[in-house]
């Protein structure tokens, strides 16, 4: 019996789409110990795991095993037997042929205490993203999961094709290898060579494809298509639904009404403080992209006692509260109520802020900033203000690497600046799937500041031909002295406007290609 109070959960990771995975699956990654996944996970998910803790891949690729079911087992007992909690991430469903059960055994013969946490399985999920109800009323009242390959024989010739052939709806999982010889059985065993069928490569991600032909000729069709594993395979009147383009062209499902999104299966990376690639991964994913969260910046809020002091001091006699970043602005908030000062004593004080994705955020903490300059940067900000200030007391609250060209460019105007650090940026740790999944490639990747441009230079990762992508003037000076020249820019320092940047730029390339 364990004694030791560690615990083993089989966690569901959903059908690819991170933002289908539950509620209890992250809540249990963000405390996890250790995280042991498989290859066919949404990667994104590891940015939620502690920095501290330990990640194993466990993934398996069709005649590739990395580890042996054995050696899994031993591992999820290993660890939690020593007391950590351990998370053993699965894609789709767990308890759907993902050998899951075959671990809860192990744990229970080794006293450990397991909880299997359900995800939504591509058996579903992968028909009902291509448009597919696996049951429909008139056409299809019961349907089949089956896969392809299976523990106790790997041949798709064990399959009861005569059962098989007679169900309204059939679903094949891990069937791309042997797709011509599973279609082939079907027919020789009572189905109709003409019955719709459809494969759907990627369900749920960026990079699904969708292709639909009739049963007896969707090998040829996915092979033409060059459709790749993983893939589900539908058959039957329902698969007459999938989603495709009027001329039957394998396009993915997941397009706007007016075509395909405008990031299209192009995988961006976005490298920022977990808050900022949260945001960005939104709207990313809204535009189309496959977006690989690789945090490296960790913000840490705070004042010391003597700047909390300054704090106090500059309040009483402040003219301008000048703002070069929402991390600064969150910052100054926290320090405002440490410090134990309503917000309302800064009525009358000029508000500078250094472009809109600042004001946004200190209009979310209630103040409304009087200046946002029409170049948004930091040199753009002092030349604005420079004809206003002198004589003025400027409280400018910033991070502790943040650049001197505002402090010295509003001090050279004649200005009093006081400048509080309330805010830490820190080294974030990178997991290695995440540095295994960028060695992959990518066709973009998003710095929002200069530490970023740096952290991700000591990676060693070779961008090659993909778009540096930088927030602003500032951040793109940095990626060219470390020889990484910006090929976007954004105009508009935020998520939004660099999102929007990133658009236009892979738009003019397709137009012009």
């Amino acid at each position: 019996m364990n004694t030791t109070g560690g615990r083993v959960y089989l966690v569901g990771a959903g059908p690819g789409d991170p933002g289908l995975v539950t509620v209890r699956a992250l809540e249990l990654l963000r405390a996890a110990d250790v995280v042991i996944h498989d290859r066919l996970i949404p990667h994104e998910l590891l940015d939620e795991v502690r920095a501290e803790a330990i990640v194993i891949d466990a993934g398996k690729a069709p005649g590739m095993h990395m580890r042996t079911q054995v050696e899994i087992n031993a591992l999820l007992v290993a660890h939690a037997s020593t007391g950590r909690n351990v998370v053993r991430l699965k894609g789709g469903d767990p308890f759907v042929f993902g050998r899951g059960y075959e671990e809860w055994l192990a744990c229970q013969a080794a006293g450990i205490h397991c909880e299997v946490v359900p995800g939504v399985s591509s058996a579903i999920a992968g028909p009902a993203a291509a448009g597919v109800p696996v049951t429909h009323r008139g056409a299809a009242r019961n349907f089949a999961v089956v896969t392809a390959r299976t523990g106790a024989s790997d041949e798709p010739t064990a399959l009861d094709y005569a059962a098989l052939a007679r169900l309204d709806t059939l679903v094949v999982l891990m069937g791309r290898a042997a797709l011509r010889e599973v279609t082939t059985e079907l027919i020789r065993a009572g189905r109709d060579a003409g019955t719709p069928a459809a494969c759907v490569q990627n369900a749920t991600t960026t990079a699904q494809r969708v292709v639909a032909a009739d049963l007896g000729g969707i090998a040829e069709r996915a092979d033409a298509a060059e459709l790749e594993a993983p893939m589900v395979l539908i058959v039957g009147e329902v698969a007459a639904f999938a989603t495709g383009l009027p001329d039957g062209g394998d396009e993915p499902a997941n397009r706007s009404a007016g075509g395909r999104r405008p990031l299209h299966r192009r995988r961006v990376v976005v490298t920022g403080s977990a808050r900022l690639n949260r945001t960005l991964g939104r709207q990313l994913r809204a535009a189309g992209a496959s977006v690989l969260e690789c945090g490296l910046v960790s913000i840490r809020y705070g004042v010391t006692a003597a700047d909390r002091a300054v704090l106090a001091r500059e309040m009483e006699r402040l003219d301008w509260l000048v703002i070069a970043s929402a991390h600064a602005v969150r910052g100054f908030g926290i320090a405002m109520r440490s410090a134990a000062i309503d917000l309302r004593q800064l009525a009358g004080v000029g508000i500078a802020a250094v472009g809109v994705g600042t004001a946004e955020a200190l209009a979310q903490l209630g103040l409304r900033a009087n200046l946002i300059p029409n170049t948004q940067s930091a040199a753009g900000l002092v030349a604005e203000l420079a004809r206003r200030v002198r004589g003025s007391r400027i409280l400018l609250p910033c991070g502790d690497l943040s650049r001197p060209e505002l402090r010295d460019g509003l001090a050279a105007a004649g200005a009093h600046v006081s400048r509080i650090v309330v805010y830490r940026n820190e080294a974030a740790a990178v997991n290695d799937a995440v540095a295994g999944t960028l060695r992959e490639g990518f066709d973009a990747v998003v710095f929002a500041s200069p530490s970023a441009i740096a952290r991700f230079g000591a990676l060693g990762i070779d961008v090659g031909a993909a778009v540096v992508a930088c927030i602003g003037p500032t951040t793109a000076r940095t990626a060219a002295a470390l020889s990484l020249a910006a090929d976007v820019t954004a105009t508009e320092h935020s998520a939004a406007g660099i999102v929007r940047a990133l658009i236009e730029y892979f738009s003019n390339i397709e137009v012009h290609t």
